[in-house]
């Protein structure tokens, strides 16, 4: 009888799972914030985020930390984050472009709850002219220092 009531137990606190909506922009620019908005539903209490988006093993993203008032490496958690039934607006930059995948992770003491999103991010072309600018200008500078290593 020890067995039954100890794995009703265990069966009903797996049983209560999050109903969440992450709500953001279908596509986004490289290295630009955004904001996305996200709801819990169900479940109880307040929760940690986490938004894990890696390239090549690396996270891409910083987000927001209210607390902090700054914004920090997608890797960390923003500690106590959102309540059930409570809506937050999440700011975000990601820092690669290309169509990615990623994880909502929401914690609750020992417990985390993952979901999956998708993201287009768009390459930034402003950067990409500033890149193009600076070279410009140092290979002026190369041709200058040529010419007065002639004279």
């Amino acid at each position: 009888m020890k067995y039954l009531i100890i794995l009703i137990a265990f069966t009903i606190s797996f049983s209560s799972a999050l109903i969440v909506d992450f709500d953001c922009p279908e596509v986004v620019t490289q290295n630009i914030e955004f904001t996305c908005s996200l709801e819990i539903f169900e479940g109880e209490g307040v929760y940690d985020f986490k938004l894990d988006l890696q390239k090549d093993g690396k996270n891409i993203a910083r987000i927001y930390n209210p607390s902090e008032d700054s914004f920090k490496s997608s890797f960390y958690y923003i500690k106590e984050f959102i309540e059930t039934g409570s809506d937050e607006d999440i700011r975000i930059i990601i820092e690669e472009f290309g169509d990615l995948n990623g994880l909502i992770k929401l914690r609750k003491e020992s417990s985390t709850e993952n979901f999956d999103f998708s993201i287009k991010v768009e390459k930034n072309e402003e950067e990409e002219e500033v890149e193009n600018d600076e070279k410009e200008i140092d290979s002026d500078n190369d041709e200058d220092d040529e010419d007065r290593e002639e004279e």
